[in-house]
């Protein structure tokens, strides 16, 4: 069986949503590196935090 190499992107702590200056550059920016991302690649995995939202904040 021939080895293969995989290449994996992780992304997290992009807060979309989050009360800022200028959010539509933040999402602008996740697109950019998103677009950039090899064909080749196996998977993207969005982790911790992509959007800044709690839903039952009131209830805690």
């Amino acid at each position: 069986m021939e080895k293969r190499n995989s290449i994996y992107y992780f992304i997290s702590d992009v807060h979309l949503g989050l009360d800022v200056k200028n959010p539509l550059k933040r999402e602008k920016k996740l697109v950019r590196v998103l677009e950039g991302v090899p064909l080749e690649t196996e998977a993207v995995f969005l982790m911790g935090d992509i959007f800044d939202f709690w839903y039952e904040y009131k209830y805690v």
